[in-house]
């Protein structure tokens, strides 16, 4: 199988140049919406606007997309933080499936 090298100013570790060079698949992932012009450590966190809740998850507003089947933490005010999948992402919005149901009774009553 024949190789290629990175498109010229690109940078990329030396395990992906290996690869790359072998001709291995390699998958890139975009990250810009959870970096991008953020400070450490606020640059792992992205502003989300949640407009749907349930006891299984969560429709939000969003800025950029984010790729389905990602875990992440969706913060929920009065209540925590809650781990969940992203189950789709489109033009702004997401869904996201909480990893454990949570308890919405509580939530509803503050």
């Amino acid at each position: 199988m024949s190789g290629t090298a990175p498109p010229p100013g690109l940078v990329v570790a030396p395990e992906v140049a290996e690869a790359l060079a072998a001709g291995a698949a390699v998958v890139a992932l975009e990250s810009t919406i959870i970096s991008h012009g953020l400070p450490r450590p606020d640059n792992r966190e992205v502003a989300a606007y949640i407009r749907n809740l349930s006891e299984d998850g969560v429709m939000a507003e969003i800025c950029g997309e984010v790729v389905p089947d990602t875990d992440l933490g969706v913060s929920i005010p009065d209540y925590g933080i809650v781990r969940a999948r992203v189950r789709w992402s489109h033009q702004g919005w997401m869904g996201a499936r909480f990893l454990q149901p949570i308890n919405i009774d509580s939530i509803a009553n503050n």
